[in-house]
């Protein structure tokens, strides 16, 4: 009866070993990965009209032409609407344009529609149109990012002017290199802020909501997606 009940303790610190021992050596779950942008593979187009052309053009000429004595750093205080599901940040992104500018907004499912968003996302050259109608003024454009001066200049002209660029950003080095708190391999923000050394974003998928950003984290997180584009 003794050696019986040796044998079932036996067992027992046997297959608790085994749990124990499974529960430590089991692989950490990775992180989800954000993705609310949409990609040519899944049936992204460019929207960009004749006129958004000349409007870009336009833009960039005063740009560089009519150079402003920016503030060594600004900061606009844009209303957080967390997105309501994983592919929500593109509408939840210009509700907060929208709502800034406008002192109102209509509901994320309103420019889900308006932007023709999907499951897959939101396609990044259909966003400058959607702002302009919605804030009824032609100034949002879609550029390239440029150099990373180039991008600076655009941001400090947009919030400089109460108008929060918009940035499609990939994270996937950078949160690995923990320099971001989660990996996307495209996500919409806009910029709300910048100083000299940092840039302000607004993340509908952060709970901070506003969250400072060294430059040339982001400056690399914008890089990183295959757009590398600015909406401003």
């Amino acid at each position: 009866m003794a050696k019986r009940k040796r044998n079932i303790i036996m067992l027992l610190t046997i297959c608790v070993s085994i749990i124990l021992g499974g529960i430590i050596d089991a692989p950490v779950l990775a992180q989800e990965i954000i993705d609310g942008d949409l990609t040519y593979e899944e049936g992204a187009v460019d929207y960009i009209t004749p006129e958004m052309l000349t409007l870009e053009q336009q833009k960039l000429n005063s740009l560089y032409r009519n150079r402003v004595s920016y503030p060594s750093s600004i900061k606009i205080s844009v209303t957080q609407f967390p997105q309501q599901n994983g592919y929500y940040c593109g509408p939840a992104t210009v509700k907060q344009v929208v709502h800034w500018i406008n002192g109102s907004s209509n509901s994320q499912d309103w420019y889900a529609e308006k932007l023709g968003t999907t499951k897959d996302g939101t396609n990044m050259t259909c966003i400058p149109d959607v702002l302009n109608d919605c804030i009824d003024e032609q100034f949002y454009v879609y550029s390239s990012m440029g150099t990373q001066t180039e991008w600076m200049d655009k941001i400090r002209s947009s919030v400089y002017n109460d108008r929060p660029a918009i940035l499609d950003i990939n994270t996937i080095e950078l949160c690995k290199e923990e320099k971001f708190p989660y990996p996307t391999k495209g996500h919409f923000v806009n910029v709300s802020g910048y100083s000299s050394t940092q840039v302000m974003i607004t993340d509908p998928n952060d709970a901070r909501g506003n969250v400072w950003y060294d430059i040339d984290v982001l400056y690399s997180a914008n890089s990183a997606h295959f757009r590398q584009a600015i909406v401003w």
